[in-house]
């Protein structure tokens, strides 16, 4: 069994996909060998170069993880790593600020990203069928913000009917050719006042979590956003004339990371969201 909290831990490491730990457990290589290895009973693996096209330099990666308890492999995760390089933020940029200063919605899907993620989506499907049949009903998507709406894009639109996980993940409900049947399938657990994930239009389960990190800042800035964000009032004085700050991003990035969502994941009056099993 998987848990929200688990997941956060492994859309925080795809980020840096070589480290050994998380902020709540150890992460293992995949051995292709037979040497003995003294491993817990419980444990998190990681299989690197699954694809050989799949590099950490590349603009979308995805990584395999499979947790074992003793020596049988119980569930299966692939998780999307969000924005990273620069041409990552400034996307991401480009599109809240089309979303804020449109009356439509930004309905382009992201790529390189999705594509590469469908692609590896494949070859984690044929190498799970291979080795770990039985995980092909545990697999689960994660990502935080653009890995997160990535994950969803792949299955509501790849035909793939696995549970997705999202954090501070922009909504993808208004993308073009998606399956709204599977919505139910999803769970996005967001920061009560981020702004990143208040794009688009959110799909499934959606948790709020308070963010303590800059919460003061966060909760100013978002009286000026909540009540202006429609179609009708966003030719109000606040939007047309916004800019990016430094003040502005020092309280959006607090809010949207995904180590300050952990932190508060592990607060006692989030325990029921942290432990809820997928």
């Amino acid at each position: 069994m998987i848990n929200i909290f688990e997941l956060a831990c492994l859309s925080n490491h795809i980020y840096y996909p070589y480290a050994h730990t998380t902020p709540a457990f150890f992460i293992y290589p995949l051995l292709r060998n037979k040497k003995k290895v003294s491993l817990p009973n419980q444990r998190w693996c990681c299989l690197h170069q699954l694809d050989p096209d799949m590099k950490p330099k590349n603009y979308s990666y995805s990584q395999l993880y499979i947790k074992f308890y003793g020596a049988k492999a119980t569930n299966a995760v692939i998780a999307v790593r969000g924005s990273f390089w620069l041409s990552d933020f400034v996307k991401d940029y480009k599109c809240w600020r089309h979303d804020i200063d449109n009356k439509t919605l930004h309905n382009i899907i992201p790529e390189p990203y999705y594509a590469q993620t469908a692609a590896y989506t494949i070859i984690v499907h044929d190498y799970l069928k291979r080795y770990y049949p039985h995980l092909l009903n545990n697999l689960i998507f994660t990502g935080h913000s653009l890995g997160g709406a990535i994950a969803q894009l792949i299955l509501l639109r790849s035909g793939f009917t696995y549970s997705t996980v999202a954090f501070n993940a922009p909504g993808v409900g208004h993308m073009p050719d998606i399956n709204l049947k599977l919505k139910n399938t999803i769970t996005n657990v967001n920061a009560r006042y981020g702004l990143i994930n208040k794009v688009g239009l959110t799909l499934g389960q959606c948790y709020q979590i308070d963010i303590l990190e800059q919460e003061a800042q966060a909760k100013e800035l978002f009286k000026r956003f909540s009540g202006h964000h429609t179609p009708s009032k966003k030719t109000h004085s606040f939007w047309q004339n916004l800019k990016i700050s430094e003040e502005i991003y020092s309280v959006m990035a607090a809010q949207h990371s995904i180590l300050n969502m952990i932190h508060a994941l592990q607060k006692p009056k989030n325990a029921t969201i942290a432990h809820t099993i997928l």
